[in-house]
């Protein structure tokens, strides 16, 4: 059944409203203890165990490394920003990720920040699009004519 987000999933999943959810780890350490107790962590899209979940196989351990996957964000600025400023926000960014209180804070909730400059996302971006551009080919889901 559709759900408008992990979260929503998670919590019909730990009621007893739905047999499984697809979320983002973020998400299930959002949950009340009480909910999160009672859902049960199946497999992890990461390439290897994550921390808080260290007893969780990853997709790689269980023979599917393409649906090896991570969660990223992105701060963004209109393009055509003054490239002194741009150089500005990568730092200050760069200071709160790399802060040792807001690591903790940050890996508790289920996120693990890694810093990328603004060149370095760009290729990554290409990269990821390059992938999943792939990978939805293979599997028939681009790429195929419709029938009429």
């Amino acid at each position: 059944m559709p759900f408008l987000g992990g979260r929503l999933a998670l919590e019909a999943v730990a009621k007893g409203n739905a047999n499984v959810a697809n979320c983002f780890t973020a998400e299930l350490f959002g949950l009340p203890e009480r909910m999160r107790a009672n859902v049960l962590p199946l497999v992890v899209a990461s390439e290897e165990p994550l921390p808080l979940l260290p007893d969780v196989p990853s997709v790689v351990e269980l023979g599917y490394p393409n649906m090896a996957q991570s969660m990223w964000r992105m701060i963004t600025a209109p393009r055509g920003t003054d490239p002194a400023i741009v150089k500005k926000l990568e730092t200050v960014i760069r200071e709160v990720l790399e802060n040792p209180i807001f690591r903790k804070e940050a890996t508790t909730m289920g996120f693990f920040p890694v810093f990328m400059s603004s060149e370095e996302m760009a290729i990554y971006l290409k990269e990821q699009h390059a992938r999943a551009e792939s990978l939805l080919t293979q599997y028939g889901a681009i790429g195929v004519k419709e029938v009429e």
